[in-house]
């Protein structure tokens, strides 16, 4: 199954890089960050804070895995600041994690994906459980994790230009 996984990897994604579960890193600090509210989904839906919840069953649940995949999908840009685009390429991340989570869907696995969650048209955060807890994924950050150092840990490139957006994902199994 590995050299399946690293196959679809390297044919979807712009880089790869395995990863030993040990070796993650999870900070409180980058989870509060999020209270920045930088992106605008702070309070917003279930897979970003505080809808997230209590980060340690999380954090255990992820532990209990013993490998994984950072990998990362490189968009390119009209211009630097077309959000448009930004969104476009996000779109398509999230369907070909969408496809990662079908190939896998026989395993014990875990996928923390990028930004928020957006698998629904609109979350039923707070007022009702989410719609498809079995397909909602947190960011890396919701999590606790600082993105440009595992992919600098990872060997990654994390810059890729001016007219460039990068999304990162990770698999754990």
């Amino acid at each position: 199954m590995q050299a399946i996984i690293e196959q679809f990897l390297q044919e979807q994604f712009n880089q790869f890089s395995p990863i030993d579960v040990k070796d993650l890193t999870f900070s409180w600090e980058m989870h509060k960050y999020c209270e920045r509210n930088a992106c605008g989904k702070y309070n917003t839906n279930w897979m970003c804070p505080p809808g997230i919840g209590d980060l340690k069953p999380l954090i255990s649940r992820y532990k209990s895995f013993q490998k994984g995949y950072l990998f990362n999908l490189v968009i390119p840009l009209s211009d630097a600041f077309n959000y448009e685009e930004m969104e476009q390429g996000r779109k398509v991340m999230e369907a070909k994690l969408k496809t990662l989570r079908k190939t896998l869907k026989t395993l014990p696995f875990a996928i923390i994906g990028v930004g928020s969650c957006s698998i629904c048209p609109s979350c039923t955060y707070p007022d009702n459980p989410c719609r498809k807890p079995e397909e909602a994924t947190p960011s890396m950050e919701a999590v606790g994790i600082d993105v440009y150092q595992l992919a600098s840990k990872a060997g990654l490139k994390y810059y890729h230009g001016p007219s460039t957006v990068t999304y990162f994902a990770m698999v754990l199994l």
